[in-house]
């Protein structure tokens, strides 16, 4: 009589139910990890701004819808506007189709956990937020102190500027999705000549005070003292958020204020600005924040440093654009 050890005999009898387990286990793993996935810079291409043959597209560039401002010519002042309204509702759009979608209103437990993407979307959202304020109050109106509130802009501003937490009454992406049916309404008025974008010097320069402001606060964020482990990656994900919506913003600004930056000789620090914004998208495997000394990378002083440089640059634009109208008043 042969003796089957005590091993064999446990896999013959539980193997099917220890696969099951195993692959359960699997398909969790690859959906958690699938989930954590966040959004990937790409190239805002269009006609009057071709991407050199030379340079090699960041990231998912090719699986990226193009934009319809691609069609938008230089010469027809009337689309002015059109492509920063398309940026504002293709990233929008990007996080509600995202896989998971809309993370920081979740309830469920699993996705809960998933804090990277989390900060990540209320990062991009705080900076859409900055740049649809601006849209409402200085791009809009012809004169900040006497023209009318573009009513559309308005309420698109409001919508988005609900709790990104609120799952129900009302449910922040419905929000999300009323903003973008708003701007789309802006951006027909745009096309029939009924509302305006005023891309003027000082419209840049509120632009780029926003921005640098939630740059400074961003940079604050993660430079301070005594920041703990479990902190370390909410701080880094938030400002790349940040940094990966103005990167998609500031491609199109260079587009719609040519003429601006040409007559400013601000071209090449908008260029300038977009190349570290594109440099501020990194992943690393584990968000380390290691004092000097540390065989730890600093992950966090490394997006910090690169963040510093981008306001830097947005004060010389404005330093540039300012200086510049000082000297035509004068």
């Amino acid at each position: 009589m042969s003796i089957i050890p005590r091993p064999t005999v446990f896999w013959q009898r539980y193997r099917l139910i220890i696969l099951i387990i195993l692959l359960v286990l699997g398909l969790m793993g690859f959906w958690l990890y699938a989930l954590s996935q966040q959004s990937r810079p790409f190239v805002v291409a269009m006609a009057s701004m071709p991407v050199p043959a030379s340079e090699v597209p960041p990231k998912d560039v090719e699986h990226e819808m193009p934009l319809s401002a691609s069609q938008i010519k230089a010469d027809s002042p009337t689309l002015a506007g059109m492509a920063f309204v398309d940026i504002h509702c293709l990233l929008i759009n990007k996080e509600l189709d995202s896989f998971g979608g809309w993370f920081p209103n979740d309830v469920f437990p699993f996705t809960r956990l998933l804090d990277n993407k989390v900060n990540f979307q209320l990062g991009m959202r705080e900076t859409l937020l900055r740049s649809l304020l601006v849209l409402r109050e200085n791009l809009s109106r012809q004169d900040r102190t006497t023209s009318a509130l573009n009513a559309n802009v308005q309420k698109a501003y409001g919508h988005m500027s609900v709790s990104p937490d609120s799952w129900m009454f009302p449910r922040y992406e419905k929000e999300l999705r009323k903003t973008i049916q708003l701007l789309n309404q802006y951006r027909d008025e745009l096309k029939n000549g009924k509302a305006g974008f005023f891309s003027r010097a000082d419209t840049l320069v509120r632009l780029n005070e926003q921005f640098a402001s939630l740059l400074g606060a961003e940079t604050s964020a993660l430079t301070a003292p005594d920041i703990s482990m479990f902190d370390s990656d909410d701080r880094f994900y938030h400002a790349k958020g940040v940094a990966y919506a103005l990167y998609e913003i500031y491609q199109v600004l260079n587009f719609e204020y040519a003429s601006v930056l040409e007559k400013n000789d601000g071209h090449k620090l908008m260029q300038s600005i977009i190349n570290q914004l594109e440099h501020a998208y990194f992943e690393p495997d584990i968000v380390f924040n290691g004092d000097d000394e540390s065989w730890r990378n600093n992950h966090l002083k490394q997006l910090a440093t690169r963040l510093y440089s981008v306001r830097q640059k947005m004060n010389s634009v404005n330093s540039v654009l300012q200086h510049r109208a000082a000297s035509s008043a004068g």
